[in-house]
């Protein structure tokens, strides 16, 4: 068994398998360089899956209320292989929460995109003089799914 410490901040930018080169050597060998010709031992390549990069990099996440409705909005600063969102909303912080979309809300942007886009969502099924916390869900390219929120927002 050989054990890998993966170094801090490679899992960064859109890759996320890396290959790491081993050199196995006698024990014979006092200090082997990891380069050049060394007679006796092997060298073994081994692709590393150390993760999958968040499907969005979120900037903004809103609620406004406006003229008998919310305005729900979010800018995305990358998008990486994101498929699309759900919006959900509750009455309280820990309540029950309701998706308010009826089919997922398509990314602006297309697969694999390192880059993001900006979004809103118009909720006009809200009563005056009540709360409401909304979560945006991002859903990746393999299914996961991230919640962000809530944010709240006191309808007039």
């Amino acid at each position: 068994t050989i054990n890998v410490t993966i170094p801090a901040g490679l899992n960064c930018g859109t890759y996320t398998s890396y290959y790491f080169r081993f050199r196995l050597t006698p024990a014979s060998v006092a200090s082997p360089s990891p380069l050049g010709l060394l007679t006796g031992g092997e060298v073994e390549d081994y692709l590393f899956d150390i993760g999958h990069p968040t499907a969005v990099d979120l900037l903004s996440f809103t609620a406004v209320a406006q003229d008998g409705g919310v305005l729900v909005g979010w800018e995305s600063v990358s998008e990486f292989d994101n498929m699309g969102y759900n919006l959900y909303r509750a009455e309280a912080a820990d309540g029950e929460k309701t998706m308010l979309n009826t089919e997922m809300i398509p990314t602006g942007v297309d697969l694999g995109s390192p880059t993001g886009a900006v979004y809103s969502f118009t909720d006009m099924d809200v009563v005056p003089g009540l709360t409401y916390y909304y979560w945006l869900e991002d859903i990746d390219a393999t299914g996961t799914a991230n919640l962000t929120g809530p944010v709240e927002v006191l309808v007039p």
